[in-house]
């Protein structure tokens, strides 16, 4: 798989308590990658954005009919529900647009912090009136991380140790802080020829991307959700329960994470990327499967939904690999962040 598609990342997959762990490529400075050196995992932070929103609703803290106002006043937008935060239906400006355009001092980065006055000073426009239809929008999550922090009381990445990842035995994640150089961090995103992706003014936010995590600790995660370590059985349903149908790449989405059938199979999950970093978390809460991979690579980094969970049959993925042999020089892809 390293040669056939350039691949620099760790796979990890697990069917009924048999494992099948992979990993080859740089994490920068000509060190190799291991399995156990954390990488950003980009926007599958969303479904633990979503998890931190469960855990709130299992200490009875906050409903998902509670609306962004509510917490933050001074917003410009009615009626934007916290269900519609998570399943992108809010109808928010993507901020990754706005403030390329509008961000006067890019000396100074977007955060969770300047961003609610920055948005309620200058208005962005919102693309249609809450819960009319899905549109995926990163503005929504760095949103629901404010509202966490508002209602615990507590910095996001100390709510997310607190109530995640140390009761999961998540040891080698964490959600970075603002200002934390990407550049201090033991791997390093690159395009795929050897350049490194330099600081970005955009790098600050948290809640839908920033959490840093390894294969083993996605797979804690998937532990965890399975037995409902973190809250009852029903929210977790309640979190999986679609949302909308049939929206990018034919995916449903549910609350932070997407739905797709693979292989005559219902798979849950989530995939990332940002500044060279490429990820996938796929769960299977039925046939007990799990798969994760994590990459730094832009190009080539990126193994698409139906060859990974197509790695659990040899025949399937025997066939899905012949054909990747074929477009070896194409862009893989089979949904985006």
């Amino acid at each position: 798989m390293h040669n056939s598609l350039q691949y620099s990342g760790v796979a990890l997959l697990e069917n009924n308590d048999s494992f099948f762990l992979w990993y080859a490529g740089e994490a920068s400075d000509g060190k190799k990658l291991t399995v156990d050196m954390p990488m950003q995992i980009a926007s599958v932070s969303k479904p633990f954005c979503a998890a931190a929103i469960m855990v709130l609703m299992h200490q009875n803290k906050l409903h998902l009919t509670d609306t962004l106002r509510q917490f933050f006043p001074e917003l410009p937008y009615a009626n934007i529900t916290i269900e519609a935060l998570l399943s992108h239906s809010s109808g928010l400006p993507e901020y990754i647009f706005f403030t390329d355009h509008n961000w006067e001092d890019k000396s100074v980065e977007v955060n969770n912090e300047n961003i609610i006055p920055y948005m309620a000073k200058n208005k962005p426009k919102c693309y249609f009136e809450p819960g009319k239809k899905h549109r995926y929008t990163n503005t929504n999550y760095i949103l629901l991380a404010c509202i966490v922090e508002k209602i615990s009381g507590k910095k996001y990445p100390i709510f997310l140790k607190e109530n995640i990842f140390v009761p999961l035995g998540m040891n080698q994640s964490r959600v970075l802080e603002h200002n934390e150089k990407y550049s201090r961090l033991p791997v390093k995103g690159h395009y795929g020829n050897g350049i490194t992706f330099q600081p970005d003014f955009q790098d600050g936010t948290y809640g839908e991307k920033n959490i840093i995590s390894t294969v083993w600790d996605l797979y804690r995660f998937y532990l965890g959700l399975k037995n409902n370590v973190l809250f009852p059985k029903e929210l977790k349903e309640e979190m999986f329960r679609t949302r909308w149908e049939r929206t990018r790449a034919g995916a449903d989405y549910a609350l932070g994470w997407r739905k797709r059938i693979h292989h005559g199979e219902s798979w849950i999950f989530h995939t990332g990327w940002w500044h060279g970093f490429r990820s996938n978390l796929y769960i299977n809460l039925q046939s007990n499967k799990f798969a994760a991979t994590l990459s730094n690579r832009l190009s080539g980094g990126f193994i698409y939904g139906n060859l990974l969970t197509g790695m659990f049959d040899e025949n399937v993925f025997s066939s899905q690999m012949g054909e990747t042999f074929q477009r070896k020089n194409t862009v893989l892809k089979d949904n985006a962040d």
